[in-house]
This record gives C-alpha cells, sequence and structure tokens, in this order.
C-alpha cells in the first residue's frame, strides 16, 4: 500500500468518523416530526446528492477546455 492510498482510506475514515460524531451528539437536537415525507427526504436525498456530484463530474470530463464564452 503507497502513501496515496493510505492518506486516501485515512480521509474517509476520519470524515466516517466525524459525521458519526455529528449524527450521535448534535442529531437529537433536531426535532424532526417522524413523517413519511422526512422518511423520504432523509433516504432519497443522499442518492440524489451523488448523482448530482456525478452527472457535474462527468459533464465536466466530456470538455475539460469548455469555456464560458463561446
Amino acid at each position: 500500500m503507497n502513501k496515496t492510498q493510505l492518506e486516501l482510506i485515512l480521509k474517509v475514515f476520519f470524515f466516517s468518523l466525524g459525521l458519526s460524531v455529528i449524527i450521535k451528539y448534535v442529531g437529537p437536537l433536531l426535532s424532526l416530526a417522524p413523517t413519511k415525507s422526512n422518511a423520504l427526504v432523509a433516504i432519497l436525498l443522499p442518492p440524489l446528492v451523488v448523482l448530482l456530484l456525478l452527472i457535474w463530474r462527468f459533464s465536466n470530463r466530456i470538455n475539460p477546455y469548455k469555456t464560458g464564452s463561446s
């Protein structure tokens, strides 16, 4: 395992750890009603965000030399 792989693994680990701590300690402070709409948002939002990020990344990859002016 080289240095860049180890750095990536550590970044993902610490990001996950931080997110877990935020969810554990800050999550209960938020008062969200257990409704169907809140459940749908919680379930559908993460995949939609990932989809939008991948579309954005793919669109930038198609023509990396594209500029704002034609």
